[in-house]
């Protein structure tokens, strides 16, 4: 039984979502065919976003795959804030997390929403991020917004852009590990 390419989901955190765009556009040299998806969980910012951008080649993009979708949850620190994909979701902002008094916890934050997503994929409700904020502006409360899925069920007929996701701590009951500081120095 042959896999086929279409099938192939790579999800990488921080230089693991450089390192997945790399790896496909490996594979599409070789074979002349895209990957199906890259997630890119808060990809990673030091020497690819700051001190400066050494080469586009080396970034996670929306060409790497058929489709892209990032999480950025500490964007101008550990992560980018820079859009790398079809959908880009910025959960609370995407630069700091609410309960992470540390980048580093900000940082592994997108996976632990990663890891909810699969035990309840209707967790996370995206928004457009401009129609996010001229809905809190003008308070139109009588057109409600379209939501979107953040997370595994995010998928390439959502409207192609920036989201804005308000997260709660009760995405915690759907992740079954503890993240500490000293986990992720390991």
């Amino acid at each position: 039984m042959q896999m086929s390419i279409w099938t192939v989901h790579m999800i990488g955190h921080s230089m693991g979502a450089h390192i997945s765009g790399d790896a496909s556009r490996q594979i599409w040299k070789r074979t002349g065919r895209k990957i199906g998806r890259i997630t890119g969980l808060d990809p990673a910012a030091p020497l690819y976003e700051w001190p400066h951008v050494e080469s586009l080649d080396e970034l996670l993009d929306r060409t790497d795959a058929n489709f892209v979708d990032g999480i950025h949850t500490n964007g101008r620190h550990l992560g980018v804030m820079t859009p790398v994909g079809h959908v880009d979701f910025y959960p609370n902002g995407g630069e700091a997390q609410p309960g992470c008094p540390l980048w580093v916890c900000s940082h592994i934050r997108a996976v632990e929403y990663w890891i909810a997503s699969l035990s309840k994929p209707d967790l996370f409700k995206a928004y457009p991020y401009d129609a996010y904020n001229r809905h809190l502006e003008e308070r139109i409360g009588e057109q409600p917004l379209t939501a979107y899925p953040m997370g595994i069920d995010a998928n390439p007929n959502m409207p192609f852009g920036v989201y804005y996701v308000d997260t709660a701590f009760e995405y915690q009951k759907y992740v079954h590990s503890v993240t500490s500081l000293i986990d992720s120095l390991v």
